[in-house]
């Protein structure tokens, strides 16, 4: 059946475990994906969200093995966004950005309004991850279990690495920071396994 027009909010653990469901289209009304809200849905293959979706919770979306699509290309706004949301799916999951939002980025960061601090990251999840230049701060555990990134490329602006920012990046190889960097603090098991 059709998702109602008036849904606003999918709390905790709502299509949790539903193994039938293969693809996912949000009303426009939708702003909240709470906490595990699809987690485990093993037959989900595409989600659509709709323009006001702005609050995405954690593993909203973890343990979809079979998740190839999601598609942003219509959101406004994203307000929260926890980076844990596409734990468990596969590295070649493809995230289609928002299109005319000048805070994000052709390669999947969504700033702050400043630009000093990556609210988002709907990239690539495996290979080679650039922070772009402006970036001063890299959150908690914001990189969390991107366990297929190989290279981790950090920008001169970056002045602070939060505690457990790439923990759990197993197949990490190279971090480059460069020369000039203004880096000054690297978090608590900021690159650990």
């Amino acid at each position: 059946g059709k998702i109602p027009s008036s849904l606003k909010t999918l709390e905790s653990f709502a299509f949790t475990g539903c193994r039938a469901l293969k693809s996912f289209e949000a009303p426009d009304s939708l702003a909240r994906v709470g906490m595990c809200a699809f987690v485990e849905c093993s037959s989900l293959e595409t989600v659509i969200l709709g323009q006001n979706v702005a609050v995405i919770e954690a593993s909203a979306f973890a343990d979809c093995g079979l998740l190839r699509r999601v598609d942003f290309s219509k959101v406004k706004y994203i307000n929260y966004f926890d980076a844990t949301a596409f734990d468990g799916t596969t590295p070649e999951l493809e995230i289609v950005a928002p299109v005319g939002n000048p805070r994000f980025t052709s390669d999947g960061f969504l700033l702050s309004q400043d630009g000093k601090r990556i609210n988002a990251y709907l990239g690539k999840r495996g290979g080679e991850i650039a922070i772009p230049e402006g970036v001063e701060r890299i959150e908690n555990e914001f990189f969390w279990r991107f366990a297929e990134v190989e290279t981790i490329r950090l920008p001169k602006s970056l002045r602070f690495i939060g505690d457990r920012a790439f923990y759990r990046c197993e197949a990490l190889k190279r971090v480059v920071i460069p020369e000039d960097s203004a880096l000054e603090t690297i978090g608590a098991n900021a690159f650990s396994e």
